[in-house]
């Protein structure tokens, strides 16, 4: 069969084999449509408005896809920073969420979970390309000279065979194949990312709420302690009036009673306390007992406005609906990949090089070789495997389809949950303030009598023990009102926006700089270089001011040096979710260095020490940064 002849059959094979499989147009998956309002958002203010989920990435525009769209029009785009947690106006609690950023382990791990993804898709493109190898061959066989095309030596001993070649192969994406592969793995990227702001959407509502718990726990031991002094004023007063005889002893004995029980809540309320220390610390990613909270009560946080969008617009961009929905999308081009699967392959290879039996043979051109091969391997039986690899695909994606309606329709439930939950505890809030008010002004009375002898101690130690059971309830009561616009600020998704990051690989933020980044990058401070201590992991863009905040806040004797960011350039490096690599620099010795690394193992954050140059080449790639981080680990055993 002549060479042209086969090339005829080959494309007639493989125009044949398009024409067959499944069809190439997916049914398309149904609209969903959520309402304009939510149910209690009428309740609600509107005076002010709640900021864009994510401010920092461009919308999306899927065509082909299950869509869920609010009625009255697109997703908002305000671009108003998310950072909800700063209208409580507390600074204490701001520096927690730095840390948090900065250190949690949560964090941390999704982060890495992100660049892994983004390696992965790597490894997808690259299998769309050529392989070239070098293989090296030395074959020996026994008897001689039964190799075909390869000289004999003679005799019965050992042949030995020298083989020099450059080889290549090639799967072109005929049928799709590679294309979906890296469809798919893109979009599993893009659910390593909104995992990861999923986890910082939950790691930071839990640590406010957990906060305002700590405080309440705080005003609950403070109140409870003044009910116990009040308490023992009433049984002093109650016994003298007993020595007096005018009182019974059942009223000293129930007076007792009384002070007894409040005694036995301080315990409890102490360790409420210290559950919610530890719980925070857990979150910050430190050990209890270093945070070193202050004492104070709810009363110290601001009373926001809880006014909020009334469109449902913003479920859209909750990062769980955008995490199913990547999944979904994925699944949808696993279905091509699947489909591809059933049409029969297509390879290319070629080789060329020298072979012989002696080492001089190998640069001889008589000893010159090579070879090409087409395949075309159509699958004749495989027991059904790929069809039903296919039809699994085609069900996984439907189940996601209904898994993002799901979602959608449990965010739009913890909003309305949420909202209902504000409405009702603002309206218990203000009912309990009118009773405060109101036994605070029996009590002024009351004080007023007792000062012109109209009114015994007892009546007035009754009133202050009124009041103060009401200013008790009003401040757990603000407490849970400030829990449920938290509940509120995480069901909406919430985000907080990244700030413009600097061009270039690296660039360097002073630690006694007051705001986050210079006006231009640097790539390189000091051309001698020093020492460095290496921060482990990756860290996300929104994390970087929080980081240079905490380390200033923390080491307040480090404002001579820098933290280094730089740029990790594999698959994230342009988009706003860019990984970075931190290291604290401007050491001038090692000694120093390994003082301030050791340091930071006392506060529970890992790190090494390295010599340190001013950066001038490019980002580093994802791979190396994965192979720096085996130093990092090793670094903590020193």
């Amino acid at each position: 069969m002549s060479p042209d002849l086969r090339l005829r059959l080959l494309f007639a094979s493989l125009w044949l084999g398009g024409c067959t499989g499944v069809p190439a147009v997916l049914p398309d998956a149904p609209q969903l449509v959520l309402p304009q309002h939510h149910l209690h958002a009428d309740a609600m203010s509107d005076s002010d408005t709640m900021p864009d989920a994510h401010p920092d990435r461009p919308a999306d525009t899927r065509a082909g896809e299950p869509a869920a769209t609010a009625a009255g029009g697109a997703p908002a785009t305000d671009s108003t920073a998310g950072r909800w947690w700063s209208r409580l106006g507390c600074a204490e609690l701001d520096q927690l969420v730095d840390r948090t950023l900065a250190n949690s382990p949560d964090l941390r791990i999704a982060n890495l979970q992100v660049v892994q993804a983004a390696l992965r898709e790597a490894s997808v493109r690259a299998g769309a390309l050529p392989e070239i190898s070098t293989p090296l061959t030395r074959a020996l066989q026994y008897p001689a000279g039964q190799i075909p095309g390869v000289p004999s030596t003679g005799g019965a001993g050992i042949q030995q065979t020298l083989l020099a070649t450059v080889s290549a192969s090639w799967k072109p994406d005929v049928w799709g194949e590679q294309q979906a592969l890296q469809e798919s793995a893109g979009l599993q990227v893009q659910r390593a990312i909104h995992q990861r702001e999923d986890v910082q959407r939950t790691v930071l509502a839990n640590l406010v709420g957990t906060y305002i718990s700590y405080l309440a726990a705080n005003d609950a031991i403070h109140l409870t302690r003044d009910e116990v002094r009040t308490s023992q004023d009433a049984l002093h007063s109650v016994q003298q009036s007993l020595d007096a005889h005018d009182a019974t002893l059942e009223d000293l004995e129930r007076n007792r009673a009384a002070l007894a029980a409040l005694e036995a809540t301080l315990p409890m309320l102490e360790l409420q306390r210290d559950q919610a220390a530890s719980a925070l610390a857990f979150l910050a990613g430190t050990t209890p007992g270093q945070l070193g909270l202050s004492d104070t009560g709810v009363d110290s946080l601001r009373v926001p406005d809880a006014s909020v969008p009334l469109s449902t617009r913003l479920l859209l961009q909750r990062p769980d609906v955008q995490m199913v929905e990547a999944r979904m999308r994925a699944a949808r081009a696993d279905i091509a990949v699947a489909r591809a699967r059933l049409l029969p392959p297509v390879s290319f290879s070629a080789q060329s090089g020298f072979s012989g039996t002696g080492l001089a043979h190998l640069l001889q051109s008589q000893f010159f070789l090579w070879d090409a091969v087409a395949t075309l391997t159509p699958v004749i039986f495989d027991g059904g495997r790929r069809a039903n690899d296919q039809a699994l695909s085609q069900r996984t994606h439907e189940e996601m389809v209904s898994t993002y309606q799901r979602t959608l329709l449990q965010a739009a439930r913890e909003v309305d949950d949420a909202l209902a939950n504000v409405q009702a505890t603002r309206a218990r809030m203000g009912a309990q303030q009118a009773a405060e008010q109101a036994t605070a002004r029996i009590l002024a009375l009351n004080r007023q009598a007792f000062g012109i002898g109209a009114a015994s101690t007892a009546t007035l130690l009754e009133a202050q023990r009124v009041w103060q059971q009401a200013r008790a309830e009003q401040l757990r009561l603000q407490g849970e009102y400030l829990k449920s616009l938290i509940s509120l600020y995480q069901a909406l998704g919430i985000m907080p926006a990244a700030d413009t990051l600097p061009e270039g690989a690296a660039f360097t933020l002073w630690l006694d700089e007051t705001t986050p980044y210079p006006g231009k990058p640097q790539p390189g401070e000091s051309d001698a270089g020093g020492w460095a201590v290496n921060l482990p992991g990756v860290q996300h863009a929104i994390a970087l001011p929080a980081i240079q905040r905490d380390l200033r806040r923390r080491y307040p004797d480090t404002s001579s040096l820098a933290l280094q960011a730089t740029r990790l350039t594999d698959g994230l490096n342009d988009s706003p979710d860019a990984a970075f690599e931190l290291r604290v620099v401007h050491f001038a010795d090692e000694a120093s260095a390994q003082a301030f690394c050791a340091r930071l193992r006392q506060d529970q954050q890992l790190c090494s020490v390295s010599a340190w140059t001013a950066p001038t080449l490019p980002g580093r790639t994802v791979a190396a940064a994965a192979a720096a981080a085996a130093g990092t680990l090793a670094g903590v055993h020193r």
